[in-house]
């Protein structure tokens, strides 16, 4: 959205401390809400825990993420 709430959708996606990606989207103007969209998807993980960390902000530009959801298998 443009307004209310305004900013890009900025994320730079972290496994194991590693960088694995980015997603960056300004707003449309489009003032509803997207669900179940994804963000992130690696396939190439091993068996094991792992620790993913979501930065946001990146670009010196206001930046919102919300997450109804957080799936993984």
């Amino acid at each position: 959205s443009s307004t209310s709430p305004d900013g890009n959708t900025d994320m730079t996606f972290l496994l194991d401390g590693g960088s694995a990606g980015t997603l960056e989207q300004a707003p449309s103007g489009d003032a509803s809400y997207q669900y179940n969209q994804l963000v992130f998807s690696s396939s190439s993980l091993s068996q094991g825990q792992h620790n993913i960390t979501i930065v946001t902000g990146n670009n010196n530009t206001k930046a919102l993420i919300m997450l109804d959801k957080i799936v993984y298998t």
